[in-house]
């Protein structure tokens, strides 16, 4: 550390915020303090809306302490069905529901317990509730979480169920706890849910502590923004569908009396741009509400300030330093990447070594990228939700890696913008696009030295760019690199007759005749080769045979013999010219009883062919 700031006071708010002054008596340097924490009331916070209640209730033949469902809850019919099958199998013990801020993870697991305790699938199902802020229609509002820690949890249980840990044996209540995780205290099965578990004090100590306690019949259900540990059963909480979209999006419209404002045109936009995202979509309804005005979205989400720090900061903060770097450089141009060209971008060498893969299941697990996935058309697209891309690009401005970030993003544009109806359109697109926006640049004279390596970076695992890169350098007669690219593909592809054939050309192009001949030989081993390409790897053979190639000997008669044999396989329904071409192979390597045999049997099927004709006077000679 090299400066101090200690707080000089000046503390005034500003709109929403609160700023205050702070200087060092080492440099009599002045800087300005975030003041927002301080403004919260003293008083003791009220409680969550979805805090668990006081006692265990009876639902019908279930005890639970669940808050009761919200009334303006919109049915998930898929996500409901498959978080009670899990919680109804055999074989997982925890099951995490991941999802972004405001997604409806509290509100879908609220559902599900109603369902599961009055079909009396537990005896009992326990809620905690670690949540800080409620998300409400008017606004993120600081709430008191009503358990932190393992302690807080065990003392919640214990009051809940009025036990007696020290007549269990128990050494302390957190011992009472762990044997009821284990099935030690109830003779039937329980549930215990833990909502908000990104909140509490240490969510892998936590977590481990559960894992390790908890025995089947018994079940663990988590919410969670983000997911630091592994052996439970993730499921991913996601924007609505779109009929459980629209379902909510006229629910709060006519709640809030603006249904003539809204259009097709407007719902299917906001459908888009929030990404099927509840409390988003509620926000922006409200801001509908407010200004009477349909306006643009991503500007209404660009003034929610408050909104974008309750839904992403806490979980901005929680990851790696290499995940943030990975989060700014996909928010740092509004559209899908491709995944492999945002590592290339990220890899080259100007930038700091970093982990990329692991950063993106990162931010994957925290919902803040969609990974869009195309095994047909190949490679994976990055894609950020607005709400997130809005946050990041604020964050953005302040970061001191922002000029090696928007190096990184110029290199992506390079790909072209990416729409989400683009996607289908998988990963050769963008890459053809790169190649083109490569080709001009080098004809304005710019450096494409770091474009291209990202090009290789992605063609080493998309082999389909390479032939993209053969291309480029095909057309600016760079032969020799076309016929490197060409290569390279053909080490992941080798049964690619098409790039064995192209290769030929790119190294006759370049003056490697041994190359070219060793490719067209190539393409006879092939299973699907034609006759026509095995004639013309004979003819290329006899071309070059007695010239200065750089073939070796022993190679050159071993692919005289091979062609040999092919092409003596197939002689029964050759033509006369395709029979000269197997006499010159029989008189490369002595052969001439055959190679007149083969030249006589030509001359019978097409008299007067003159290949045939030169060959016998050849002979007779």
């Amino acid at each position: 550390m090299t400066d101090f700031f200690l707080p000089n006071g000046n503390f005034r708010e500003v709109g929403k915020s609160a700023k205050y002054e702070l200087i060092s008596y080492h440099t009599d340097r002045t800087i300005e303090g975030d003041g927002l924490e301080f403004i919260s009331p003293t008083s003791s916070l009220p409680e969550s809306d979805t805090q668990g209640q006081l006692t265990l209730d009876m639902i019908g033949s279930t005890f639970s302490n669940a808050p009761t469902p919200a009334v303006d809850y919109v049915s998930r019919t898929v996500l409901e069905k498959e978080i009670l099958a899990l919680l109804r199998d055999e074989r997982h013990s925890i099951v995490t529901m991941v999802g972004r801020g405001g997604i409806g993870k509290t509100s879908l697991a609220v559902t599900v317990l109603r369902e599961l305790a009055e079909a009396g699938d537990f005896f009992a199902t326990f809620w905690f509730s670690a949540r800080d802020i409620d998300l409400l229609a008017e606004g993120p509002k600081l709430v008191k979480p009503g358990v932190l820690s393992t302690e807080d949890i065990a003392r919640e249980y214990l009051s809940l169920v009025n036990g007696d840990w020290k007549s269990s044996g128990a050494a302390s209540v957190v011992e009472y706890f762990a044997q009821s995780l284990r099935g030690k205290v109830w003779d039937e099965p329980v549930l215990f849910v833990f909502d908000n578990f990104e909140t509490v004090r240490s969510p892998t100590e936590l977590y481990n502590f559960i894992d390790t306690h908890v025995r089947l019949p018994n079940k663990v259900l988590l919410t969670s923004r983000s997911r630091d540990f592994k052996g439970d059963y993730p499921v991913n909480i996601a924007g609505m569908r779109r009929e459980e979209f629209d379902e909510l999006v006229a629910s709060t419209a006519r709640r809030m009396g603006i249904g003539l404002l809204l259009n097709e045109r407007y719902q299917n936009e906001l459908f888009d741009e929030s990404d099927g995202h509840p409390y988003v979509a509620k926000i922006l309804l409200g801001e509908l509400a407010r200004t009477k005005k349909v306006g643009s979205i991503e500007r209404v989400m660009a003034s929610k300030d408050d909104i974008l720090a309750a839904l992403f900061e806490r979980t901005f903060n929680s990851i790696s330093p290499a995940a943030q770097r990975v989060f700014l450089t996909a928010c740092s141009w509004r559209s899908a990447v491709p995944r492999l060209a945002l590592e290339g971008a990220l890899l080259r060498p100007a930038n700091e070594r970093i982990d990329v893969e692991a950063a993106l299941a990162t931010l994957e697990q925290s919902s803040l990228i969609e990974i869009v996935r195309h095994h047909e058309n190949g490679g994976d697209f990055v894609r950020v939700p607005l709400a997130a891309l809005v946050f990041g690009q604020r964050k953005l401005r302040v970061n001191p890696l922002r000029g090696s970030i928007e190096d990184d993003s110029r290199l992506l544009q390079m790909f072209g913008a990416t729409n989400r109806g683009d996607l289908h359109d998988g990963l050769d697109s963008r890459v053809v696009w790169m190649v083109r926006e490569v080709a001009r640049r080098e004809s304005i004279g710019e450096s494409i030295t770091e474009p291209l390596a990202v090009l290789n970076y992605i063609a080493r695992q998309y082999p389909p760019a390479f032939q993209r890169i053969a291309e480029f350098h095909s057309e600016a007669g760079r032969h020799p690199e076309a016929a490197a690219a060409l290569m390279s593909l053909l080490e992941q592809e080798p049964g690619n007759k098409r790039c064995w054939l192209r290769l030929a050309d790119a190294k006759r192009a370049a003056g490697d005749l041994a190359g070219e001949l060793h490719a067209l030989y190539e393409v006879t081993q092939l299973p699907e080769a034609s006759m026509s390409e095995i004639c013309h790897a004979a003819a290329t053979l006899t071309r070059l045979y007695n010239k200065e190639s750089g073939l070796e000997e022993v190679d050159r008669k071993r692919m005289t013999y091979d062609l040999i044999g092919q092409l003596t396989k197939r002689s029964a329904t050759a033509t006369a010219t395709e029979l000269s071409k197997l006499a010159w192979l029989h008189l490369h390597v002595g052969q001439a009883a055959d190679a007149r045999q083969c030249a006589e049997v030509g001359l019978e099927r097409e008299p007067g062919n003159r290949y045939c004709l030169g060959l016998v006077q050849k002979l007779a000679a």
